[in-house]
């Protein structure tokens, strides 16, 4: 029986502790990359802007579909996301979403629209904010304010936290998607 740990098995722990370590500062500089995003920018803010960037059409078409999930569409609806957005975004975004959905970007807008204005995401904590237009054949051009509150874990999707639906109303819905 060895009352001290051998020479070796000291270059063994360093070797492990060290390894650890690298993992655990490389974990939070991916996470940290992430972890403050914005669109659009909010001022002088020092956070990612991109309406593209992955997490951002993700905390997207989960709040959409949480959205729907609480409130179901009635009738076919565009969806029109934050200016920037490409096409291979909006296809994220769509994604296992209803059939009634359909892009907004190119479209002429004539029916119940979507729209997502703005997106915050906070390492695991997101809010998106959307406006819900109505039929125009129906309520005119009247829309809701909604904030859909997300949160995730580590490697899982994002979750629904709660919906608010706010007072506000908005002025116009979009009549065209440059």
């Amino acid at each position: 029986m060895r009352l001290f740990p051998s020479e070796e098995t000291n270059v063994s722990l360093t070797r492990i502790r060290l390894s650890c370590g690298l993992v655990l500062v490389m974990a939070l500089g991916v996470v940290g990359c992430e972890s403050l995003m914005n669109v659009p920018p909010e001022g002088q803010d020092s956070a990612l802007n991109n309406p593209n960037q992955y997490n951002v059409s993700h905390a997207m078409n989960a709040a959409i579909k949480w959205l729907l999930a609480d409130r179901p569409a009635s009738e076919p609806f565009y969806v029109v996301l934050p200016e920037g957005c490409d096409q291979a975004t909006y296809a994220r975004v769509l994604a296992g979403l209803d059939d009634q959905a359909v892009s907004g970007l190119g479209q002429r807008i004539d029916g119940p629209v979507l729209q997502v204005l703005s997106v915050r995401v906070r390492g695991y904590n997101a809010e998106v904010d959307l406006v819900r237009y109505l039929s125009p054949k129906l309520d005119g051009p009247r829309g809701r304010f909604i904030t859909v509150y997300l949160r995730r874990r580590a490697f899982e999707n994002w979750t629904l936290d709660r919906i608010t639906p706010w007072l506000a109303v908005p002025a116009q819905p979009p009549s065209m998607v440059p």
